[in-house]
């Protein structure tokens, strides 16, 4: 049997579709996994409930999820995620009509502090990296990358270590190789950079 041209390339745009939100759900659920408790440690310090800061962070993702098609154009996931739950935290603080002056001045502080924000984001994000490099690498090369982290040399880390600076470095370019592709899943390699060039 012979189908209409403008048949078969709808038939292509279907099978496409279909495959693309498979992918897009799979990326979805990957992020998830990795971001939720990372999410709710950081809301919690905002607003000092757990149960609270599960609904913030589930409500947070729903607008991840929400935006469809733009999930994957989303210039940085991880901001996105941590900006939204910040919002949502905020605004979950003045729902809550506190009228006591300390805790609007506390409120307030936290609101204005881009400071307190960005470590916050910064602390939980080098957690994550910790995590991944935890999953991923076996001990030799956990023990380089991140004592590397910490700002040790490739000497100082060798002398530590009591390794020769070419193991080192065989280490650390090995790890990079996993964790770049590790990393580019979740959003994080960019973060990861940073800090390792920081140190």
């Amino acid at each position: 049997m012979i189908f209409p041209k403008d048949q078969i390339d709808q038939n292509k745009k279907s099978v496409i579709n279909s495959v693309s939100r498979k992918e897009e759900t799979i990326n979805f659920k990957e992020i998830y996994r990795t971001y939720f408790n990372s999410l709710v440690n950081f809301t919690q310090r905002f607003i000092g409930e757990y149960d609270a800061s599960v609904d913030i962070v589930q409500e947070t993702f729903i607008s991840l999820w929400n935006r469809g098609e733009e999930l994957s154009e989303v210039e940085s996931v991880k901001s996105f995620l941590y900006t939204t739950a910040r919002n949502k935290s905020l605004n979950h603080l003045r729902h809550l009509k506190i009228r006591d002056k300390y805790y609007q001045e506390e409120l307030l502080e936290k609101e204005n502090n881009v400071f307190y924000e960005h470590s916050l984001i910064e602390e939980e994000t080098y957690r994550l990296i910790i995590k991944v490099i935890q999953e991923n690498l076996n001990e030799q090369c956990q023990k380089v990358l991140k004592l590397s982290l910490k700002g040790a040399k490739n000497h100082e880390v060798a002398d530590l270590l009591h390794i020769s600076v070419n193991t080192v470095k065989y280490h650390k370019k090995n790890a990079y190789k996993v964790l770049k592709l590790k990393l580019q899943d979740i959003y994080l390699w960019g973060a990861f950079i940073y800090l390792f060039t920081r140190s």
